[in-house]
């Protein structure tokens, strides 16, 4: 087996737990997020970097605003919760759209996010749903025996040509 083979079957082999994040370029982004912990009254996201753009209308109606935490719309950024994802960096790209009431007297913006992606790295096979994870385990484990198999005939060869070699001096 060639090792141009083996390096593309290894290189497939790791593409769902590749950093492509970090690929795509920081500047298309306004802020990055990370999750919080759940059960105090605060909001769900904290912003690290970046500086959100509240509206003037917001600003003047609420004194009491986050302006470093925020929360997101039902429908921007998870459709089902990911610990790991959500605690990692995330950049976001979106705008302010409302203000939700936290506790007492005090509100966070609500965040509704246009588009994401992970800063840190992170394997992207947790991102699959369990028809995509089922796949990947079943190519996967297929493309390892394929390769093990392959690797043992190419082994196998080598120590014939050796044997022969050694047999024929």
């Amino acid at each position: 087996m060639d090792t141009n083979v083996i390096g593309l079957l290894i290189i497939i082999g790791l593409i769902p737990i590749r950093p492509f994040a970090r690929l795509i370029p920081d500047y298309k982004y306004d802020l990055v997020i990370t999750g919080q912990e759940m059960g105090c009254p605060c909001p769900d996201f904290r912003i690290i970097k970046g500086e959100l753009n509240i509206p003037n209308c917001i600003l003047i109606n609420y004194s009491n605003l986050y302006k470093d935490e925020i929360n997101l719309t039902q429908n921007s950024l998870f459709k089902e919760y990911n610990y790991e994802i959500a605690h990692s960096q995330i950049y976001v790209n979106g705008n302010v759209v409302s203000v939700e009431h936290v506790s007492d007297d005090d509100y966070t913006p609500v965040f509704d996010v246009k588009n994401w992606k992970v800063k840190s790295y992170i394997p992207i096979f947790w991102t699959f749903g369990r028809t995509k994870t089922v796949l990947y385990l079943i190519f996967g484990v297929s493309g390892s025996i394929y390769f093990l198999i392959t690797l043992t005939i190419l082994i196998i060869k080598r120590i014939r040509i050796k044997t022969a070699y050694n047999r024929s001096v």
